[in-house]
């Protein structure tokens, strides 16, 4: 018993094949807004890209941020409160070399990020927001710096409280106009 098929049925077998294969590879690959799949030009690919750095960019810096400001102890412990010339020194918790080499580390994440940025290409639309990106890391960076000298010389605390409000206001503006960004792409 032979089974012969045809030559156009078969054409027609594999064609039928081929087109659910590139169907299914293209839902896989394709980026995703509001839950469906988006077809995007190479433009709006790049703002998606873009946008997706810059949402891990500001998650960076949210952790890194939240680890320097634990290093700076609650503004009632220093003696600036009480009027006092030169705030008297305060017993810290944790040994001088783990906070110094916390610190850093939380530096360097924040120098990785300036690096990143600074070498992404950004979408002629995105530059606003890249300049709020910018903003943010280099506020973080400052706190970074404030709280390596407050461990280096105690008594810097208003200037790395100063340095983490300005880091904050920074990274929230950042976070702001991310979500608008992200509840535009959602309402196409």
């Amino acid at each position: 018993m032979e089974i012969e098929i045809s030559l156009s049925r078969l054409l027609l077998v594999i064609a039928l094949i081929l087109v659910v294969l590139a169907g299914v590879i293209g839902y896989r690959v394709s980026p995703f807004v509001g839950g469906r799949p988006v077809l995007l030009d190479r433009q709006n690919y790049a703002i998606k890209q873009y946008l997706d750095r810059a949402g891990a960019w500001a998650e960076a810096m949210e952790t890194a941020g939240s680890t320097l400001r634990d290093l700076i102890p609650p503004a009632e412990e220093g003696g600036e409160e009480r009027g006092e010339a030169y705030p008297t020194p305060i017993a810290r918790p944790g040994d001088l070399y783990g906070r110094a080499r916390t610190a850093r580390e939380a530096q360097e994440a924040l120098l990785t990020v300036k690096r990143e940025v600074e070498q992404t290409a950004v979408p002629e639309t995105m530059v606003g927001l890249h300049g709020l990106v910018i903003n943010a890391v280099d506020a973080h960076l400052a706190l970074g710096q404030a709280v390596l000298d407050l461990i280096g010389a105690p008594g810097g605390e208003p200037a790395a409280r100063a340095a983490a409000q300005r880091a904050q206001e920074a990274l929230g503006v950042l976070q702001e106009a991310l979500a608008q960004q992200e509840a535009l792409l959602q309402n196409e």
